[in-house]
């Protein structure tokens, strides 16, 4: 089994509904200081990520995480889905407190990839596989509407992809996805692109919150007047 950024596997037997996500108390005692933390698991399937009504609990779930709690997301043969539940779903992973882990396994496609994009944790089953491609959808309505709205998704979704996947596709991959391709990549290839993101996404923030040293003050020269004899 292939690993990034983790050194022991999750196993999970439970049987618990995927949009009803499941808390498991537990109790750690340190010291003589005792305190307790949810494990929330949530699970993307092969039923696929369906409309935001349908995953609420899940959403709801990872909004009320505390700090000590762990957010276990199971990515198992999940085909995709909806691009605005993932959209919700992905903001609610990166803005919770709680530590996250993604847990892939089988064959994730779309959507059903994305999870890993954000957590803090990753654990890649063994044979495990994504693929990724660009957004596909329409609108009904108007030849005009539907015209200002195909334009409209384009470049959001564009940019949405763009920033997904950002340190894990290289641009010239980035623009095959735009353009109708699609992306197969092996448990290796995720494991090692992991990696690689990670390293990216360091060195982009240290860039981008490096100390500028100050510019040294330098006083004004006075002027001096000459004597008068």
């Amino acid at each position: 089994m292939s690993t990034t950024k983790i050194t022991k596997r999750i196993k999970n037997n439970d049987s618990n509904p995927r949009n009803n996500p499941p808390v498991e108390k537990k109790t750690v005692s340190v010291d003589t200081l005792t305190r307790s933390f949810d494990i929330i698991r949530i699970y993307l399937t092969e039923d696929g990520i369906e409309g935001v009504s349908d995953h609420l609990d899940q959403i709801e779930a990872i909004n009320a995480a505390c700090e000590d709690d762990i957010i276990e997301v199971y990515c198992m043969n999940c085909p995709g889905g909806s691009a605005d539940t993932i959209i919700a779903l992905l903001n609610a992973l990166a803005c919770t407190d709680a530590h996250t882990v993604c847990i892939i396994e089988g064959h994730n496609a779309s959507a059903g990839t994305m999870p890993a994009m954000v957590t803090n944790e990753v654990h890649i089953g063994k044979y495990a596989s994504f693929m990724l491609h660009s957004v596909s959808g329409g609108v009904v309505g108007s030849m005009k509407n539907t015209a200002e709205a195909a334009k409209f998704y384009e470049r959001q979704y564009a940019t949405f992809i763009e920033e997904v996947y950002q340190g894990f596709i290289s641009p010239e991959e980035l623009s095959l996805v735009h353009n109708g391709r699609e992306l197969y990549l092996s448990a290796e290839d995720i494991a090692q692109r992991l990696e690689s993101r990670q390293e990216f996404l360091q060195a982009k923030y240290e860039a981008e919150n490096a100390e500028v040293a100050p510019e040294p003050v330098v006083a004004p020269k006075r002027s001096r007047k000459k004597a008068q004899e």
